[in-house]
């Protein structure tokens, strides 16, 4: 089986369009290594992809000379030229002055223009401001010195055209995907090709970097999510969206979102192959009663570290998802928190986003709307952990008054106060069955809470305060604490220092969303 990541080999055959580029072609080395080449201006370069059967590019030929249906991109770009439009007429934000124009030319004047004669794609421009990449459906991409877009050289390969391209962050490292459904890599310093990588079974809609040495990108109707590890010469599969996935962003190194045209938004987590949540229908519904379809996500976007991110649809527009906050003084007019948030769950359904602050406050929300649905009171100190019991909408909360509360959303209920530790409850997690585990900071133990069976487990290990707890599975958990040490856990065979005490229960009969 070849290897997903193949690397140019040397005395390929070269490609007969490339030869009618503005300079020399150039191959990459047999050893797989980048070669340097000279940074010559107006330089062509080209990296061939494995070569495909004669049944298979003749029906490429055929392809492409139908006439192709506008594409999700192409839909975002022409939305952007008229956004672009707009701008002439208002005028740029800072200045009210036009920058710069990056020149086109028509189709069959390619040996004569310096610049695109198709439809522009995707662009991408380095962090520092040097570099700025554009790729078109002619399968080109084009290096400018993007502060007067001064054409440096053009890279040639793809089989097909140019969907995607990413700098990676803190350097001159370019990704670009494309609709042959591979993915390459460029220095673009050494106007060099280094390797393409294979994978993907549909066309590539979607393409993101950051920092590390790795991409992510979105394979259309195959429906899968691929995290690139470059230097490990792996990938990760993700599965979860029922249609064709066209975008997707990094919001951390650790987390990204994406969107398809069935109408869902998702989140994911690289540690995870399903998605943490999934949003559906995230813009609405179209069309007469019965025949109805969901608005098709074509872009989103994140604010990078954060909690807010931006969709765009077809259709019907953009939406904006983030989390209201207010300022201290204006809890009587505002509907938000106004203290800061220091935890959040979402129900496993993706229906309740809950949130928690200092202030004491719980708050329950649409988590695709973000609307306000109501408050939990009841905590008398910050609430410091929540968690969905997976499958259901029961909902634990944690506090510093070092108690522990179960809630019922469906029905706007407090149910029950637990209490045990002796100190601040620093962390909270629970899975599918009707328990919870704590961690109790200076005290020094892990509980694990029987709530059908009104008893406790309680665990005693580290020296330092306990500040974290996560279940890996029912039975096994891992803590971190302030001594250095991280532990794990077996709750079934309840070692270190088990013992057992009952709950100390609390049933209030005043309002039930109280807690008191």
């Amino acid at each position: 089986m070849s290897s997903l990541f193949i690397k140019k080999k040397g005395n390929t055959k070269p490609d007969k369009k490339a030869e009618s580029g503005a300079g020399t072609k150039r191959k990459a080395p047999a050893n797989g290594r980048t070669k340097k080449m000279t940074s010559r201006l107006n330089e062509e370069i080209s990296s061939d992809s494995e070569p495909e059967s004669p049944a298979v590019e003749k029906k490429a030929r055929v392809q492409e000379d139908e006439e192709i249906e506008e594409t999700a991109q192409e839909k975002k770009l022409r939305l952007a030229k008229l956004y672009l439009e707009q701008l002439k007429e208002e005028g740029d934000v800072e200045s009210g002055k036009k920058l710069h124009t990056i020149p086109g030319g028509r189709k069959g004047t390619e040996d004569r223009h310096v610049g695109h004669t198709a439809h522009i794609l995707c662009m991408a421009i380095s962090s520092d401001g040097k570099y700025l990449a554009t790729g078109d459906r002619n399968k080109l991409i084009m290096i400018w010195e993007a502060a007067p877009c001064k054409h440096l050289y053009t890279f040639t390969g793809h089989r097909d055209a140019v969907s995607g391209l990413s700098f990676r962050k803190g350097t001159h490292q370019l990704y670009s995907a494309s609709h042959d459904r591979s993915i390459k890599v460029w220095n673009v310093d050494e106007n060099a090709y280094v390797e393409t990588l294979f994978g993907h079974q549909d066309v590539i809609t979607g393409l993101d970097s950051l920092s590390r040495e790795r991409c992510v990108t979105t394979g259309g109707r195959d429906r899968t999510v691929r995290v690139w590890k470059i230097a490990e010469e792996s990938q990760l599969v993700f599965n979860g969206h029922e249609g064709s996935i066209d975008c997707i962003q990094l919001i951390n190194e650790e987390h990204m979102v994406t969107g398809a045209d069935d109408g869902s938004i998702a989140v994911w987590s690289v540690g995870k192959k399903k998605p943490l949540v999934t949003v559906k229908q995230a813009h609405g519904c179209h069309g007469d009663g019965g025949l109805e379809q969901p608005y098709w996500i074509s872009s989103v976007a994140a604010l990078q570290n954060s909690d807010t991110l931006a969709s765009g649809d077809v259709e019907s527009g953009k939406k904006l998802h983030t989390i209201p906050g207010g300022r201290k003084g204006t809890e009587d007019r505002h509907v938000g928190h106004t203290a800061h948030i220091l935890c959040m769950a979402i129900s496993s359904d993706g229906k309740y986003l809950a949130t928690g602050d200092r202030n004491k406050l719980i708050m329950i929300w649409e988590a695709a709307l973000c609307k306000h649905l109501y408050t939990f009171t009841g905590h008398r100190d910050a609430v410091s952990g929540l968690s969905f019991r997976k499958g259901t909408h029961q909902l634990y909360s944690a506090s510093h008054d070092r108690s522990i509360k179960v809630w019922n959303v469906d029905e706007n209920a407090y149910v029950e106060t637990l209490f045990g530790h002796q100190d601040v409850i620093t962390g909270l997690d629970s899975l599918s069955r009707e328990r919870c585990v704590t961690t109790g900071g200076r005290d020094r133990t892990v509980r694990v809470w029987k709530i059908a069976e009104e008893s406790q487990l309680v665990f005693n290990g580290h020296e330092g305060s306990i500040d974290c707890i996560q279940l890996i599975n029912e039975e096994h958990m891992v803590t971190g604490a302030d001594d250095g040490l991280g532990r794990w856990w077996r709750i079934k065979e309840a070692k270190n220092g088990l013992y057992i005490i009952p709950l100390k229960k609390q049933n209030s009969e005043q309002d039930v969303t109280s807690g008191k």
